[in-house]
């Protein structure tokens, strides 16, 4: 299913490719524990895709869906900044929706 292989990807990204550079951000995501927004990913419109994780030029990185026309983020995704800042939640051509930032 969709939901299971975007988990492990997530997982996999997460665990073996982003260690949080910031140590606020790093004591915070280890009190709060993973995060479950409760949103469905078994309703996935047909125009997104769930791709493997990005990293984009400015070391930005991206899991979750894309828009297969525009190739732009949408739908529910994860993203690390090169910072350390993570955001969780929906995207929408391109750009944040609604999410969590930690």
């Amino acid at each position: 299913a969709a939901s299971d292989e975007y988990k492990r990807q997530v997982e996999k990204l997460i665990s073996e490719q982003t260690q949080p550079k910031n140590t606020i951000v790093k004591t915070t995501l280890e009190k709060l524990g993973s995060f479950d927004a409760g949103f469905s990913l078994n309703t996935v419109p047909a125009e997104l895709e769930l791709r493997t994780p990005q990293i984009e030029e400015n070391g930005t990185i991206y899991a979750g869906y894309w828009n297969k026309r525009a190739n732009k983020k949408e739908g529910y995704g994860h993203q690390i900044d090169s910072n350390g800042a993570k955001y969780e939640g929906y995207f929408k051509n391109g750009e944040y929706l609604s999410l969590i930032h930690i």
